[in-house]
């Protein structure tokens, strides 16, 4: 929550170094990057997952070794 607070006042032109802002809410400055970073990239992930899982689905012996199911 106070990573997201940071990210929005971190976008006006007249507000306080991330750093500054970090040591205020006693954050560290590595997890609110951490943060920015997952939540900036969550929604391709979702839908890679998505599409992976429909594979998965659609080949349920994909990826095992021919061996284990019988095939040569």
């Amino acid at each position: 929550m106070m990573a997201n607070l940071i990210n929005n006042q971190s976008e006006s032109p007249d507000c306080l170094p991330i750093a500054r802002m970090c040591d205020l809410a006693r954050l560290d400055r590595r997890t609110h990057y951490r943060l920015k970073d997952r939540a900036e990239i969550g929604q391709d992930h979702i839908e890679l997952r998505d599409h992976i899982q429909q594979v998965a689905l659609e080949w349920p012996s994909y990826g095992y070794r021919r061996s284990v199911l019988g095939i040569s």
